[in-house]
């Protein structure tokens, strides 16, 4: 495979990625309205159900973004093959490859992701629980 294939290959898979990181924010954030505005008409099984279905949702991205991290992987190391072999290496590969995230750069970015799913679930709990004791109370 070329250096422009596989510099396409792996901005294929970026973007992929980033596409799917979008879509699952997307969701995470409907799930924070949801809880914002209809929280009085969630009961249990109803917060129940949207809780476990967010939840499998979220471990199906958390597997692609992993299957998509990997691969990409195998990108950044055939390029960096290239780098070692050749001198007449594209600039912009080799900028790819001095840009790669570190593993404390891959440690945020799984921290900040585990950590919308549990906000997002705790706001939704919270929310309902919150608004039911209101709607008891009086």
């Amino acid at each position: 495979m070329s250096e422009y294939e596989t510099v396409y290959l792996f901005s294929e898979y970026i973007n992929r990625t980033w596409a799917v990181m979008q879509f699952w924010a997307s969701v995470s954030f409907g799930l924070i309205a949801l809880a914002h505005f209809a929280s009085k008409h969630l009961n249990v099984f109803l917060t129940l159900l949207v809780s476990v279905l967010y939840a499998a949702f979220s471990v199906y991205v958390m597997v692609i973004l992993r299957v998509s991290g990997v691969v990409a992987d195998g990108f950044l190391a055939q390029l960096q093959v290239m780098v070692d072999a050749s001198d007449s290496v594209n600039l912009g590969t080799q900028a790819i490859l001095a840009s790669a995230p570190t593993a404390m750069q891959n440690a945020i970015i799984v921290s900040s992701f585990f950590g919308v799913f549990v906000g997002a679930l705790l706001y939704l709990w919270v929310s309902v629980v919150r608004t039911h004791r209101k709607q008891h109370a009086t």
